[in-house]
């Protein structure tokens, strides 16, 4: 099977997933959800971010969430 890996739509999403209430370090990924559709909008603000999305997950389950506050890097080497 081959994968298209670009160039994309400006302002779309390709393998949107929200996981929620899991440990990284032990992932168990039992809240996993595939958006196959809605909206995401990120502001900056120096250093403070404002993450919203508002979609549609793949069984049909409408989701909606946000963050805010700084991102963190988290480096697996």
């Amino acid at each position: 099977m081959l994968f298209s890996y670009g160039p994309y739509k400006a302002s779309t999403f390709f393998y949107s997933y929200a996981v929620f209430d899991e440990i990284f370090s032990e992932p168990r990924f039992e809240k996993i959800y595939e958006a196959v559709e809605g909206k995401v909008t990120i502001k900056r603000k120096d250093k403070e971010y404002l993450i919203t999305f508002d979609c549609e997950e793949k069984g049909g389950k409408h989701i909606t969430g946000f963050f805010k506050g700084p991102l963190k890097l988290y480096d697996e080497k």
